[in-house]
């Protein structure tokens, strides 16, 4: 019979990557809008010089001064299934900031705001996710 080999538990590793506070991260700094601010901030980007890459579920108008743009459906299974693949894309476009738009408050959305927190926290520092206000 083969020997299994087992190792003490290490108090600083979780026992589950689910329970981190950081979890699928995108290296790109990632800020969380109310869809109300998304255009003015975007604009406001795209006029200092930076570029951002923009995740949303509504139907907003996909305006050029945003360097990428995906849209998920609006229903949260679809945007819970297609949701890390998109933040994978994003993370890719060369943007120094990638601009999530706030998902509804409401039961249905529960875990998805879970994902796209814990994203957030683990997402790189910038400056411009310092300064959208």
């Amino acid at each position: 019979m083969p020997q299994i080999v087992t190792r003490p538990p290490d108090a600083a590793m979780p026992r589950v990557p689910g329970s981190l506070a950081a979890h699928y991260a995108p290296t790109t700094p990632l800020r969380l809008l109310p869809s109300a601010r998304l255009v003015e901030v975007i604009d406001r980007l795209q006029s200092t010089g930076r570029r951002c890459a923009v995740l949303c579920h509504s139907r907003l108008p996909a305006t050029p001064a945003a360097h990428a743009w995906r849209c998920l459906p609006a229903n949260p299974r679809a945007y819970a299934s297609a949701l890390y693949a998109a933040l994978r894309e994003l993370d890719q476009a060369d943007a120094e900031l990638i601009i999530v738009e706030e998902i509804p408050e409401t039961p249905a959305w529960a875990a998805v705001a879970d994902r796209l927190q814990r994203a957030a926290a683990g997402a790189g520092l910038s400056t411009a996710a310092d300064t959208l206000g």
